[in-house]
């Protein structure tokens, strides 16, 4: 029974934007200019600079800002940088650096799985811009919305530490960094 389910839902879907085109075409073309309009432009600029410094090997200096989360968490330092991506540019920025640094071998797969899950969250710029200014309209909530995203950020990391990967995550497994892309080819990798 449940196998047919998916496929129902689907022909349901596909039958109602058939019998309403002019929906279901308004609905993509506002989707798509979403996405335009405020999707690309807020994570693209990340996505780039967090590809450049992962190709470039930066990466693993950055991790020192994390260390203290690392040494908390029982986490390979090298994953500092996954967290701090993670903070500071967003999601799937986190998720992203997880699974470079992951193909790199700069961090094992068990580390990738744990960043990308506990660390790919909002960006301070989107509460800030979207919610606080945009739907809020008062940027005197700022403080409030960082204290209360980081606190819960805090504790649904230390949650899913604690349940979901009690003992898959080896703090002193070292792995071999390799690089991929040349100096002269950094921008476009990171940009590909």
């Amino acid at each position: 029974m449940k196998k047919y389910i998916f496929p129902f839902i689907l022909f349901i879907t596909t039958a109602i934007m058939l019998l309403n085109p002019a929906a279901s075409l308004r609905g993509a073309k506002d989707g798509i200019l979403l996405w335009y309009n405020a999707v690309l432009p807020s994570l693209l600029p990340y996505m780039i600079i967090s590809n450049i410094v992962i190709l470039s090997g930066i990466s693993e200096a950055m991790s020192l800002m994390a260390y203290p989360v690392t040494y908390l968490l029982k986490i390979p330092s090298s994953a500092g940088y996954c967290i701090t991506s993670g903070i500071f540019f967003g999601y799937p920025a986190c998720a992203l650096s997880a699974t470079q640094m992951y193909r790199r071998k700069i961090i094992d797969k068990d580390t990738a799985c744990f960043c990308a899950c506990a660390f790919n969250n909002v960006s301070p710029g989107f509460l800030s811009g979207f919610i606080c200014i945009g739907m809020l309209e008062s940027a005197k909530q700022i403080p409030v919305i960082f204290i209360l995203f980081y606190i819960t950020l805090l504790l649904s990391t230390s949650i899913i530490r604690i349940t979901l990967f009690r003992k898959k995550i080896n703090k002193s497994a070292q792995t071999a960094v390799s690089y991929e892309a040349q100096n002269s080819h950094i921008l476009d990798t990171a940009v590909m």
